[in-house]
C-alpha cells in the first residue's frame, strides 16, 4: 500500500505532484483549508504537505486544527515569515 500524502495548497503544484506520484506516493489534493480538513478525515493520510498562505484559513490555524485531530507529520512550504507561527502550532 503506497504512502498517502495530503497536499493542501491553493496552487496545483503539478510538477511536485507528478514527482511524488512517480516516486510511488498516493497524492490527494485539496485547494483550501475546508476541503483539506474534509480529506484529512476521509483518506487518513500518512503525511500532510501544506502550502502557506491558504484561502479561507491562515496556515498556522490549519496546522493547529490538524494537530487537534492527529499527530501525523505536517510539512509547511511557502511563506518564510509564517514559519515560526506554523512551528509553534505543531508543524514539523
Amino acid at each position: 500500500m503506497p504512502i498517502r500524502i495530503l497536499l493542501i495548497d491553493k496552487d496545483e503544484m503539478t510538477a511536485a505532484v507528478k514527482a511524488l506520484e512517480l516516486a510511488g506516493y498516493d497524492v490527494i489534493k485539496a485547494v483550501n483549508a475546508v476541503r483539506g480538513l474534509k480529506k484529512l478525515r476521509e483518506v487518513r493520510p500518512d503525511l500532510v504537505i501544506l502550502g502557506n498562505p491558504l484561502p479561507q484559513s491562515p496556515g498556522e490555524e490549519l496546522v493547529w486544527r490538524i494537530r487537534q485531530a492527529s499527530y501525523l507529520p505536517i510539512v509547511v512550504i511557502g511563506n518564510k515569515e509564517k514559519e515560526t507561527e506554523s512551528l509553534e502550532q505543531g508543524a514539523d
